[in-house]
């Protein structure tokens, strides 16, 4: 019973002494599993959500199975996603639905219809043509004190070309233009915190691969359409105001991929996880040819200058307090494998002064690539949060060291316990 009232004592203490925090851009933009008000830490797993209060005590308050968390004017905002049967009968999310609610649970309120996800492909009778939807429901759901902006689909279609040259057997150079269509392209938008007053801020900027972050006043958008060549992306920065006004475009030319063009952006292998940095922003680029691309964090100013401001092979960025950046990565430099030995040695969380050179410093070591899909972190007080595929919170010292997993009997040493995350 001591022992239970010190770590109640304690818990208490770390978080009634930090302030109300607004989710990162890159936690929203992998899932955004758990979140916290000052007070308590909300978490959400397969059977629902789950509230840690400041004594110690925890509850579920909500049987929706949630994404996108975020505590907001004394309200909890979430995804409600639909899961179900596909037509193969594997069990996926079939859409998503925005709705909020008090911090126990009570006064739910849906804020918006549900909205599909899910892919479409159709190749067409030949080569020449490919139908590209990507229903993406509400993709990087972002909530501000007055506003709600998502990334969604709207039922305008189109067509662009993708081309590329290449040298066939004979050395001879071929072209190769394939067009694409789609049916449901992806726009901005915006609505009010209780749902009303939905309005598109821009007209149709892809079908793929489509991000949002949201600084105070400004929105940074990465948007684009599949290349229908090699299934990459033609990619488009643009900072924009709330409002849906452009203030800057980013001119990216990359000569080394003239053989590779299109009439609807410029080419980049992966171009993920933005975040916001000023004029500039922050993310993560393939720069490896390959089925196992390597990415590294990089900076890409407007007029297209590309800074790599971390050597790790880098996922999706899920914190960014000031200039430090809390990211999942691995060090090895020579193998891509996400399985290998040498690569999985050094995969684990890493912290970054982004005002220093060379490799971040490792927090806590984790043994496989596989929670990934399912994983979400956030800072508080003196501890990174983070949750993989079991459901377990972990945390683990912003500093490094030991890891601990939240129990029935609070937090306790993860290793004791035999929990391991993945």
């Amino acid at each position: 019973m001591r022992k239970l009232f010190i770590f109640i004592l304690c818990l208490g203490l770390l978080l009634t002494a930090v302030p109300a925090l607004a989710q990162s851009a890159g936690n929203l933009n992998n899932g955004a599993f758990i979140d916290a008000d000052g007070n308590d830490l909300f978490f959400a797993a397969q059977n629902g959500i789950t509230r840690l209060q400041a004594d110690g005590t925890s509850a579920q308050i909500s049987t929706d199975r949630a994404s996108m968390l975020q505590f907001v004017g004394g309200r909890l905002y979430y995804i409600a996603e639909n899961w179900g049967a596909d037509e193969y009968g594997d069990q996926r999310k079939l859409g998503e639905t925005p709705v909020s609610c008090l911090p126990d649970g009570s006064d739910r309120r849906v804020l918006g219809e549900e909205r599909k996800v899910g892919e479409v492909y159709d190749f067409g009778d030949d080569d020449s043509t490919r139908n590209i939807d990507m229903l993406i429901g509400y993709r990087c759901f972002t909530v501000t004190p007055d506003a709600i902006y998502f990334l969604g689909n709207t039922n305008e279609s189109g067509s662009y070309t993708c081309c590329g040259t290449f040298e066939n057997e004979d050395g001879q150079e071929e072209k190769t233009e394939v067009a694409g269509h789609y049916q449901n392209g992806i726009a901005l938008f915006r609505m009010d915190v209780d749902g009303q007053n939905l309005r598109t801020l821009t007209g149709v900027m892809g079908n793929d691969c489509a991000q949002l972050a949201l600084d105070e006043n400004r929105l940074y958008l990465a948007t684009g359409y599949q290349d229908t060549v090699y299934a990459y992306d033609y990619v488009n920065y643009t900072i924009l105001d709330t409002d849906g006004n452009v203030l800057s475009t980013f001119d990216r030319s990359e000569p080394e991929r003239e053989n590779l063009y299109s009439d609807v952006g410029k080419f980049y292998h992966i171009s993920n996880a933005v975040l916001p940095f000023g004029d500039s922003m922050l993310v993560s680029l393939a720069d490896s040819e390959g089925d196992f691309i390597a990415t590294r964090l990089t900076r890409v100013d407007a007029d297209g200058t590309e800074t790599q401001l971390a050597l790790e092979q880098y996922y999706t960025p899920s914190i960014l307090t000031g200039t430090t950046l809390y990211y999942v990565g691995s060090s090895n430099q020579t193998n891509f494998y996400d399985d290998s030995p040498e690569y999985l040695a050094s995969l684990g969380i890493y912290r970054k002064d982004l005002n220093e050179t060379g490799l971040g410093v490792r927090l806590v070591a984790l043994p496989n690539t596989s929670f990934l899909n399912d994983f979400s972190m956030c800072v508080l007080g003196d501890y990174v949060y983070y949750r993989g595929t079991t459901g377990d919170v972990y945390r683990t010292p912003v500093t490094g060291g030991e890891s601990f997993v939240y129990t029935e009997n609070g937090f306790v040493n993860a290793a004791s316990v035999g929990k391991t995350i993945g």
